[in-house]
């Protein structure tokens, strides 16, 4: 039932479609407008169904992460969800293990940056001497990011969207 609206979405359309059709024909009759009204109303009907079930499919659709059969499984994840936070929090892994950040949502796009350059708080952000800073970019819901620490020390990144709402993270490298 939760989907309801979106369900509904399609056969709102196809009705608001018709009505116009008609609409559009019995206004033009009227004026001499004939079976070139009727044209007109069918042209603007597959518009609407076109723009209609466009938008109805792009919306959403639950997903789950695959990890492909080549890539070994990451050291260590770390998940990042609708509350806004990383969790963990924290991590300690290895020198040269990898971290997965995925993120299980189903509403919020993520970041995983640990560039002070591309930070929107530089200060919160920092990096070990020698390390090179990473980023993600946006990570939609349903996508990971990886990244793999070959320098020990510790890495505090942040979520570049949720940042104000303590979305922030450590990776100690020993």
């Amino acid at each position: 039932m939760e989907n309801l609206g979106a369900n509904i979405f399609p056969i709102v359309v196809v009705v608001l479609a018709v009505l116009l059709v008609v609409v559009v024909g019995v206004l033009t009759v009227g004026k001499g407008g004939g079976s070139r009204a009727w044209m007109i109303g069918g042209i603007i009907v597959l518009a609407l169904l076109a723009l209609g079930f466009g938008l109805w499919s792009y919306r959403e659709w639950p997903t789950d992460v695959v990890v492909p059969v080549d890539e070994a499984p990451a050291d260590a994840v770390v998940e990042m969800g609708d509350d806004s936070r990383f969790n963990p929090a924290q991590i300690t892994i290895a020198v040269g293990d990898t971290v997965e950040w995925i993120n299980p949502g189903r509403t919020f796009s993520h970041t995983v940056t640990a560039d002070p350059r591309l930070a929107n708080a530089p200060d919160i952000v920092e990096i070990p001497p020698g390390a090179e800073p990473f980023d993600s970019g946006r990570i939609p819901p349903g996508e990971s990011y990886r990244h793999t620490f070959d320098v020990p020390g510790v890495y505090v990144y942040l979520c570049q969207t949720h940042t104000d709402e303590g979305m922030v993270g450590t990776v100690i490298v020993e």
